[in-house]
């Protein structure tokens, strides 16, 4: 299972994502460990076909008390073979963390994901998001 970068965000959309694209497409490849909190497919490891009409039904608006605050996911409905995705945690009434995800179709899915501060100074190095294939 795929988890998050940050450990305020393992419960967050990537963990849903994650669970999306496993039970939608089982096939097990081989995963290393890429940081505290995160997996990664291996190199010789080949991610399964899939389109994006398999996981288009995460798209809409959610809202859950989650982690000592409040989550909220918002996803678009799929347009030109991609989904795009917004999360916010909100803790004692201020914002903790951003996140601007994307779900994208070539042959496979590709989720990719870049983390915010409440200032919209960005985890990730400048111009690299966070890639899940």
């Amino acid at each position: 299972m795929l988890k998050r970068n940050r450990s305020l965000g393992v419960l967050g959309a990537g963990v849903a994502i994650a669970l999306i694209l496993a039970t939608a497409f089982p096939v097990i490849q081989a995963q290393s460990q890429d940081s505290a909190h995160t997996l990664k497919l291996d190199e010789k490891g080949v991610s399964p076909p899939a389109s994006i009409a398999a996981v288009s039904w995460i798209a809409g608006h959610r809202r859950a008390a989650a982690l000592g605050g409040v989550c909220e996911e918002i996803w678009s409905e799929p347009v030109g073979n991609s989904m795009v995705g917004m999360f916010r945690f909100v803790k004692d009434g201020k914002v903790v963390f951003y996140e601007l995800m994307t779900i994208e179709e070539d042959k496979s899915l590709v989720l990719k994901i870049k983390h915010f501060n409440p200032d919209l100074s960005g985890w990730e190095r400048k111009m690299l998001p966070r890639t899940f294939l």
